[in-house]
């Protein structure tokens, strides 16, 4: 590969990356400040891939065979698409809830991304003969039939199961047992596409961890507070643990972001360590994050939490969590000698 065409691909990567982040929950509504990060990430991306160490440069150094778009890749994914048209607007809804709010589901707009790129890493290092088999049909029909039948239902959920069920159904019928037994991370990380509601923080004790693990951070800083079920008591006013603040956007996006890694990691230990540390980061880092917040409303008023500042800080708790589990994951791998 060319050195020309390796920039092209890294620009294009970049790009995907920029507009991906400018429509994610992570930045403002407003276009200028939404393009504005999505133009740092963007650029943050192309950077790092080009830079001196990457091993991109190793990449375009070895001659791989061009892609050949024949009848019979272009009849599969003709199937594909035709096959998952029925699944459209449960498409349309996970976006809907991908993208409303940073305090649930804010990852799910990057997990196809993710899917994508371990699916293409699988692929690569396929070289056996093309296959199907039949046994697809069994689970591609099952997620179908799930799609109608929400289709009157309308729960969405349903119909998220069968697209679950469906895609190592396309993949069977498609790739074949082989390529499908390969593509299974990115298949089971296609549960993450799911997006979970703010009430499993009831059922799951979040609001209830939080409010205990802050209460004696608020002791050590000197504060005098009780607290009553969820309802931490100030002498300022009390303040509400709500479901919003309960951590279940952040345990939710820490164990995907612990997927992934632990699916990229060569090392058991490791991964052990990923699935260990996740749950403890995110709730930890919340029962910091709402430590925080309230000891700020308590000095400068309660009107701060009406501010960016309260959605800021959703961001940067995932973002410490997220920081975090990559140092685990590359806690004692060399490093790669810099390309000359």
């Amino acid at each position: 590969m060319s050195r020309k065409r390796t920039i092209l691909r890294e620009l294009g990567l970049a790009l995907v990356a920029g507009v991906v982040f400018t429509v994610s929950p992570f930045v403002p509504n407003e276009l200028p400040p939404a393009a504005a990060g999505g133009a740092l990430v963007g650029g943050g991306v192309l950077a790092w891939r080009l830079r001196r160490a990457s091993p991109v440069w190793q990449e375009s150094a070895v001659a791989r065979p061009a892609v050949a778009w024949s009848r019979e890749r272009l009849l599969g994914v003709a199937v594909c698409l035709l096959c998952l048209s029925p699944f459209a607007p449960t498409v349309q809804w996970m976006y809907r809830e991908w993208t409303k709010s940073i305090w649930a589901n804010d990852h799910g707009i990057f997990i196809p991304f993710v899917m994508l790129w371990l699916a293409r890493n699988a692929l690569r290092k396929d070289s056996g003969p093309v296959e199907s088999s039949a046994a697809g049909f069994l689970p591609l029909g099952a997620g179908l039939a799930l799609a109608v039948i929400d289709a009157n239902a309308q729960s969405h959920y349903l119909s998220a199961v069968g697209l679950l069920l469906a895609l190592p159904g396309l993949s069977l019928l498609l790739l074949g047992e082989r390529r499908t037994l390969a593509l299974r991370v990115p298949l089971v990380i296609s549960v993450l596409l799911v997006p979970i509601p703010y009430s499993l923080a009831g059922p799951l004790a979040l609001r209830s961890i939080t409010a205990a693990g802050v209460l004696p951070l608020l002791h050590a800083m000197g504060y005098s507070a009780v607290r009553e079920g969820t309802l931490i008591v100030l002498p300022s006013g009390s303040f509400l643990v709500a479901d919003a603040c309960s951590g279940i956007a952040t345990l939710y996006a820490s164990l995907a972001a612990m997927l992934v890694l632990a699916a990229t990691s060569r090392s058991h230990w490791r991964r052990i360590a990923l699935l260990l540390a996740a749950p403890v980061l995110a709730i930890g880092s919340n029962v910091v994050r709402v430590t925080l917040l309230m000891v700020l409303a308590d000095r400068f008023g309660i009107w701060l939490l009406d501010t960016k500042i309260h959605e800021a800080s959703g961001v940067a708790t995932f973002g410490v969590v997220l920081v975090s589990l990559l140092s685990i994951a590359n806690l004692g791998v060399p490093r790669e000698p810099a390309v000359r």
